[in-house]
């Protein structure tokens, strides 16, 4: 699957894995090396994220129902806990600077699309 803003036509995310289950979220990307260029991890529904257990930073992307960003956060740093907000339905994690790069912001419609 790939991850493309709606509102500016831009592919976040060439390969993004989904975690849908309680297992797959609460693993999420712990133990990892790292989240390659192009690579995202999409947690549904999910309303927190922690990084215990990572080696590296990442980015966040907070969604609702509609797939709308209501937040983000920039390089959340290993051994935390990611910021929490009231509407948040599903989450998804990319790594660090994905999105000042596809210019993700607050109010744009996230969607994942089969690749083509």
């Amino acid at each position: 699957m790939a991850l493309v803003n709606q509102t500016t036509g831009v592919t976040i995310a060439d390969d993004v894995q989904m975690a849908t289950s309680f297992w797959s979220r609460l693993k999420g990307l712990m133990f990892t090396a790292r989240l390659q260029e192009g690579n995202a991890l999409y947690l549904s529904p999910c309303r927190s994220i922690h990084t215990f257990f990572m080696r590296y930073p990442i980015d966040v992307v907070y969604l609702d129902e509609k797939q709308q960003v209501i937040a983000v956060q920039h390089e959340l740093k290993p051994n935390t806990i990611g910021s929490i907000h009231k509407h948040t339905r599903d989450i998804i994690e990319l790594p660090v600077g994905v999105i000042n790069k596809k210019k993700v912001d607050i109010g744009q419609i996230l969607k994942l699309q089969t690749k083509k």
